[in-house]
């Protein structure tokens, strides 16, 4: 029971919420880091690359999932149409995905209703992308934690 409840409480405390005033009204975010580190061992601070999955609900876009890259950028030259997605070892499965026009490090994942009820039953995501620098890499996300009453009116479990 102990040893649930510690891993029940680390799983928690690898997201991050925010709630942010935007006009219209309040923008909500849950974002989580990949593990392990995308960097290298030893790098760290302004250089790292990290990469992290975000929920967000703004008011004027609406209910979004995507992953944002830091250092780093997604190697889409020959499109990035679909992402393979494994919810907790299952096998990938492709997810409309999109690279926004704005040139940021962001790669959004159309299905975003799809993925978000998935997320709510799984404990880890692992989500392949290609980088600009790395290659392929398999992102690991442990979303067992997720805390969805800090993301109102997000797509619920059904």
């Amino acid at each position: 029971m102990a040893t649930a409840q510690t891993e029940s409480r680390r799983l928690a405390k690898l997201w991050a919420y925010t709630a942010v005033p935007e006009k219209g009204g309040m923008q909500y975010a849950a974002s989580i880091e990949s593990t392990p580190p995308l960097s290298p061992a030893g790098v760290s601070g302004k250089d790292a690359v990290h990469v992290h999955l975000i929920l967000r609900q703004h008011p004027a876009w609406g209910q979004n999932v995507y992953l944002m890259l830091d250092n780093e950028k997604f190697d889409c030259r020959s499109g990035c149409p679909t992402l393979p997605v494994s919810f907790d070892g299952e096998s990938p499965k492709p997810m409309k995905a999109t690279i926004p026009p704005t040139g940021e490090p962001a790669l959004f994942i159309d299905d975003d209703r799809i993925f978000i009820q998935r997320i709510l039953r799984t404990k880890k995501v692992a989500i392949d992308v290609a980088l600009k620098s790395g290659g392929r890499k398999t992102l690991v996300f442990e979303t067992g934690g997720l805390d969805m009453s800090h993301l109102p009116g997000a797509a619920k479990k059904k």
